[in-house]
C-alpha cells in the first residue's frame, strides 16, 4: 500500500474512531477546553506519523498511545493546569451521570477504567497504551472500582 492511500485510509478510519478518542481524551484532560485541543493534535499526529504505526497494530490503540503521550509530555497539560482540582461546574460532562462518575475518578485511573471496562482492552493493552506495568493497571482499576462503587447513584442507574 502506498504512503498516499494509507493516508487516506488513515483519515477515513478516524472519522469512525472520533467518538473513543474524544471520550479518552476526556478521561485524560477533564477540561473541556483540553478535550477538542487534544483531539485535534493527536489526529493530526496520526496523519502526519502513520507511515509510523505496525500493520499489526490497532489503529484507535495507537491514536491513544499518541493521546497519552502528548498529554505526558505536558504540551498540551500545562495550559489546563492540575485537572484534579477543577471544580465539579466546570468539569466536561458535569451534567451526565456517566461523565460525573468518570469526573470522579482518581486523575490517574479514569483512562485506565475507560480503556479497560469501556473500550474492552486487556490490562496488558491497556498497559501498553498508557506506558505502565499491567500491575499498575490493575491497581488503578481497583481504585476505580472502589471509587465507583462508594459514588451515591439511583438504583436504576446501579443495576446496569
Amino acid at each position: 500500500m502506498s504512503d498516499k492511500t494509507r493516508q487516506t485510509d488513515i483519515r477515513r478510519d478516524l472519522v469512525g474512531f472520533l467518538p473513543q478518542i474524544r471520550r479518552f481524551a476526556m478521561a485524560l484532560t477533564r477540561h473541556p477546553a483540553g478535550i477538542d485541543q487534544l483531539v485535534v493534535r493527536a489526529c493530526e499526529e496520526a496523519v502526519d506519523k502513520s507511515h509510523l504505526r505496525r500493520e499489526d497494530q490497532r489503529l484507535d490503540h495507537w491514536v491513544f498511545m499518541l493521546m497519552r503521550t502528548l498529554w505526558a509530555a505536558g504540551a498540551l497539560a500545562k495550559d489546563f493546569g492540575d485537572t484534579d482540582t477543577l471544580p465539579q461546574s466546570t468539569r466536561s460532562g458535569a451534567g451526565s451521570s456517566c461523565h460525573a462518575a468518570l469526573d470522579g475518578l482518581p486523575f490517574t485511573s479514569a483512562p485506565v477504567f475507560l480503556l479497560c471496562a469501556v473500550e474492552g482492552l486487556s490490562y496488558a493493552q491497556a498497559a501498553t497504551v498508557m506506558g505502565i506495568t499491567p500491575d499498575a493497571v490493575a491497581v488503578r482499576m481497583l481504585l476505580a472500582r472502589r471509587e465507583l462503587s462508594a459514588q451515591k447513584t439511583h438504583a436504576s442507574e446501579r443495576r446496569a
